[in-house]
């Protein structure tokens, strides 16, 4: 409900990168959830949770990094690089960390 107004609100270089961060955690705490209740194998062999978890934190991640490059323009793309690597990692482990413990988002 709040996703609208912001989208209209903000230019459209804002606006791409919330909306990157809303679908990468959603597709995360999906993921975290799927897990919990079924551990099914995909087509390409892995658990369709931990695939979720993957994409979640990469698209979170491709986020975050628009976000910097708006407000930091002039660093170099090898610095976007290693940190949209760095951040994926973290995101990982922290959806990582919430499958482990055992939380229920039901």
């Amino acid at each position: 409900m709040l996703l609208p107004i912001i989208f209209t609100s903000l230019p459209w270089y804002t606006s791409f990168p919330i909306l990157l961060l809303t679908i990468g955690s959603l597709m995360g705490f999906i993921g975290v959830n799927q897990n919990q209740k079924e551990s099914s194998e995909s087509l390409i062999g892995i658990n369709d949770a931990l695939f979720s978890f993957l994409w979640g934190s990469i698209i979170f991640t491709l986020g975050l990094v628009f976000l910097i490059s708006i407000f930091f323009p002039g660093l170099d793309i090898l610095v976007y690089f290693l940190l949209f690597l760095a951040l994926t990692g973290v995101a990982f482990g922290i959806l990582w960390l919430f499958n482990n413990r055992g939380f229920s988002y039901d």
